[in-house]
């Protein structure tokens, strides 16, 4: 029996046993202390996930009064309760709400339109993986103009807040991700919508697949935690995207720049940046095992071989390829991404660009630092290579 250090190592290698095994080892702990509520919070997530609600009874208790998870809760204990045939209101009345009180007429207004029991028609779900700035909104964006093909971009975003709680029920409060095409106004996903996949996240891309109305849906939550949250089966094949070092830096220190205040401040961000940049890609390489297995892509050479490189990918991809999708693909509906890379495709009409990157802008001692680590220069090769063997089997 492997023994994981973190409930996600065993997950990422989709041992769920394994996981399961971390936390039960750990129930006292995770039970009783507060530092532990995101342990508390996942354990209860994949039981739930698997059907087996039962079991995390106890958790949910534990999580009721805590605003972030209260919803979530409410919709696992009404459906572990199984009354589809009591009305919404009847349904909340039957079980204690706890922090969710405050969210009754949302979940009711959800409970109303969306049946939480429902299991979601199947759909095939591709899922970019990597860190941010690899180039995953304009991937993303072109994936969508493909045939039978639907991005909902970074998903999390649901039922997830910018630096607030999530407001279930409203349409446009400051902190609250809207509709990349349609804004707070977009018919898909609504607050009603929203607040049944806060209470049901289970099968969570299919939910939105079903949503969006496509069979093959596409998403860029990238961070294997954020997928394997919604998706601990990992019913889905991995897009990995990556940059090289110099490049990965260079797209994040143009942003956060200015938000050091010193050349030393900015170099120790540099290094804190690589090791998560090494960690992610090497875990992505190594541990990760998506049922729908991985093709990696070098964002790099693909900025300068888009025409050359896109319909390999989506032979590995096993899409149905269209070149119109590399220039002017259809627009959906998503969350998230890199705003300026979508500011610049919408300001042309929904026409897209793609030029090679320029050179790295990062200061020279910087570029010399990466230059010498040969664990990262390794690492990069190592996922050259496999972006070869992929793009090559298809060929």
């Amino acid at each position: 029996m492997t023994e994981y250090a973190r409930p996600l190592d065993a997950l990422v290698a989709n041992d769920i046993e394994g996981a399961l095994q971390w936390y039960e080892r750990r129930r006292g702990p995770i039970l009783n202390d507060p530092s532990h509520l995101y342990n508390l919070q996942s354990w209860a997530r994949l039981l739930c996930s698997l059907g087996r609600r039962t079991e995390a009874l106890p958790l949910l208790d534990r999580l009721a009064d805590n605003e972030e998870h209260a919803v979530f809760v409410v919709g696992q204990r009404i459906i572990q309760a199984g009354r589809r045939d009591l009305a919404a209101e009847a349904q909340l009345t039957s079980i204690p709400l706890g922090a969710a009180e405050r969210y009754r007429k949302a979940i009711a207004a959800a409970m109303t339109e969306f049946d939480i029991f429902n299991e979601p028609r199947a759909a095939r779900h591709i899922a970019i993986t990597g860190i941010a700035f690899c180039g995953s909104t304009v991937m993303d964006i072109i994936l969508e103009g493909l045939p039978g093909v639907a991005s909902i971009g970074e998903s999390v975003w649901l039922t997830r807040g910018w630096q607030i709680h999530f407001p279930y029920g409203e349409r446009s409060v400051p902190g609250l991700q809207g509709c990349n095409r349609c804004g707070a106004d977009c018919e898909y996903l609504t607050p009603n919508f929203r607040t049944a996949l806060g209470l049901n996240p289970t099968d969570w891309y299919s939910r939105v697949a079903e949503r969006v109305d496509t069979r093959v849906l596409v998403s860029s939550d990238k961070n294997l935690f954020k997928i394997i949250q919604n998706d601990p089966k990992l019913n889905l094949t991995a897009l990995a995207l990556f940059k090289s070092p110099k490049q990965a830096w260079s797209s994040t220190y143009v942003k956060t720049s200015q938000t050091y205040g010193s050349s030393e401040a900015a170099f120790e961000g540099l290094i804190k940046f690589m090791n998560v940049w090494k960690s992610a890609y090497a875990e992505i390489l190594h541990s990760f095992k998506p049922l729908g297995g991985k093709v990696f892509v070098d964002f790099d050479r693909f900025s300068q071989e888009p025409n050359a490189m896109f319909p390999s990918i989506v032979r590995a991809l096993k899409l149905e390829y269209d070149p119109a999708a590399l220039v002017s693909p259809s627009p959906g509906h998503s969350l998230g991404g890199n705003s300026n890379a979508i500011r610049r495709v919408h300001g042309a009409g929904h026409r897209v660009a793609i030029y090679p990157l320029p050179e790295p802008a990062i200061p020279a001692d910087h570029a010399a630092w990466i230059d010498g680590q040969s664990d990262l220069g390794e690492l990069y090769r190592a996922l050259q290579a496999a972006g070869e063997r992929d793009l090559a089997s298809v060929a």
